[in-house]
């Protein structure tokens, strides 16, 4: 018993020793099975880390990428990508290539501001672009990330002239481009004493324009040992076409100078008004030829004239007219003729003969001269509101007159004067108005609607705006005062207003200023608020 009992007592003590070993065991395997997964899911958090930094640096390549095609493209065409598509990076790896993931941009906003600003005297258009782009970068593992950035940038051009002419008028409306002096052909001047035109508002406006070409020489010594750098001064622009016109002009042979200096100037902005600069001293091209009035607009308009001058209201004066057959008017002993009339023949003035012209009414269609043949003029011709036409030419002499003045009875200042006044050639020659005056004048409109006009005398000045509408070698304005002597033209705006008919809206030349050459290349700042929006 006592052998069982101890024998048993042993084999309790045995089996009791198991059970810690046994939990212990099982511990560590525990332990061990905690660990392995607590490793696995660290690595794969550490993975897709890895894979969201990489697929966010991919997302900021797309918004770099975007940012430098934008720069480029804005340089080369003034225009800027809306996205770039999907592009794949791979890296070197052990000999060979290894793809990480891919990026793509787009352009999520863009907003353009344009500002006129004037600096050092010149004229720009700045146009100032704002931009936000957007990123989307992928990584192999498929991790996807998107990042916002914005940033702007400027541009700068020059701002230039454009000069548009005006349409081919309807029939029963009597309208011309508007400036100082304007031809449909050349403008030749010949000075050594000087050139000047200027507005008498002191705005821009006294404009030279010449579908052919603008020429300057000098009467004597030469054009290269001319150095007045002011001897053909306008207040306005010397226009011309692009192209051969504009060649000649700018050529020592036009208004240039053998001897490299500028003897023309022209501001480089206006004081005010509608018309703005451009460079100073410079020839401005035009995009196309100014436009005149057609043969046969110009044709209605002389029927028109003829009829408004042959009312039975008015007076036809059968043959040919000189002032001193004119019975002088009974309320002042005044000679003159009342508008509407109309002249069958030559209008002729003597020295010492004083002509006025009258109008009828304050509407301008009813205050025609019509002259079927020549204007002499050797005296004094004064114009009171009236629109003289005449078929043929105009000569006067160095101590004759034309000239616009005011009157009581009906335009009873001189400003509505100049407005409805004209004196207006229908021959097509190149001299159909030769001045050779040298007098100080208000001429108001002169016009030579086929052909040309020539300017003599000594010293001569005119108050209005001369224009010559004729082509194929009958028109063009040839400046020329006697002895090389100077011409001063005043442009007055009041000029331009005139005529018998309706005028078109678009018969004033339209200058406005357009985008030209890049000043300043786009230069975009640093990407800034940058936002990862996944």
């Amino acid at each position: 018993m006592n052998y069982n009992k101890t024998t048993n007592r042993k084999h309790r003590q045995r089996g009791m020793s198991i059970a810690p070993v046994m939990m212990f065991a099982l511990g560590f395997t525990s332990i061990g099975v905690g660990v392995m997964s607590l490793s696995t899911t660290y690595n794969r958090g550490a993975k897709k880390m890895a894979d969201k930094i990489q697929s966010t640096a991919l997302a900021e390549s797309g918004v770099a990428v975007i940012y430098d095609q934008t720069r480029l493209q804005m340089n080369d065409s003034f225009s800027f990508p809306f996205n770039v598509n999907s592009t794949t990076v791979t890296v070197p790896a052990s000999g060979n290539t290894e793809t990480i993931g891919t990026y793509s941009a787009r352009m999520v906003s863009d907003r353009e501001v344009q500002t006129d600003i004037e600096q050092d005297g010149r004229k720009y258009r700045k146009y100032t672009y704002y931009f936000t782009v957007e990123g989307r970068g992928q990584a192999v593992g498929g991790v996807v990330s998107t990042v916002k950035a914005s940033f702007k940038g400027e541009i700068w051009k020059n701002l230039v002239p454009r000069v548009t002419s005006i349409s081919t008028p309807a029939p029963d409306q009597f309208t011309f481009p508007v400036g100082g002096i304007v031809s449909n052909e050349g403008i030749d001047i010949k000075t050594d004493q000087g050139f000047k035109a200027f507005s008498l508002d002191g705005l821009d406006g006294a404009h030279i324009i010449a579908n052919n070409g603008i020429k300057w020489d000098t009467v004597s010594g030469g054009k290269s040992g001319n150095v007045t750098t002011d001897l053909l001064d306008i207040q306005g622009f010397w226009l011309v076409p692009d192209g051969g016109a504009y060649s000649s002009t700018v050529a020592d042979t036009g208004l240039g100078n053998p001897n490299g200096l500028k003897n023309y100037k022209s501001p480089s902005a206006p004081a005010d008004g509608d018309f703005p600069g451009a460079d100073a001293n410079t020839v401005i091209k035009m995009d196309d030829n100014i436009d005149f009035a057609s043969s046969s607009t110009v044709d209605d308009w002389k029927e028109d004239w003829h009829d408004q001058a042959s009312v039975p209201t008015g007076t036809i004066y059968g043959s040919a007219l000189s002032a001193g057959s004119i019975p002088p008017r009974t309320s002042d002993g005044k000679i003159g003729i009342q508008a509407p009339a109309r002249v069958d023949g030559n209008l002729s003035v003597a020295n010492g003969e004083k002509l006025e012209l009258w109008p009828a009414s304050s509407d301008p269609k009813k205050n025609v001269v019509y002259v079927q043949g020549n204007v002499q003029n050797y005296g004094q011709i004064v114009n009171h509101g009236v629109t003289l036409v005449f078929e043929g030419t105009y000569k006067d002499d160095s101590d004759a007159e034309y000239k616009i003045e005011e009157d009581a009875a009906t335009f009873k200042t001189k400003e509505e004067a100049i407005m409805r006044s004209a004196f207006l050639s229908l021959a097509e020659q190149k001299d159909a108005i030769r001045f050779s005056t040298n007098a100080t004048l208000t001429t108001g409109l002169v016009y030579a609607l086929n052909g040309g006009i020539q300017i003599r005398g000594t010293n001569p000045v005119f108050t209005g705006m001369l224009l010559a509408g004729g082509n194929s070698g009958n028109g063009g304005v040839d400046i020329a005062p006697a002895g090389g002597s100077s011409f001063v033209m005043k442009y007055d705006p009041y000029a331009a207003t005139g005529g018998t008919l309706k005028l078109d809206a678009e018969s004033v030349i339209n200058t406005d200023m357009v985008p030209g050459n890049l000043a300043k290349w786009f230069t975009p700042t640093k990407l800034v608020n940058w936002v990862q929006t996944k």
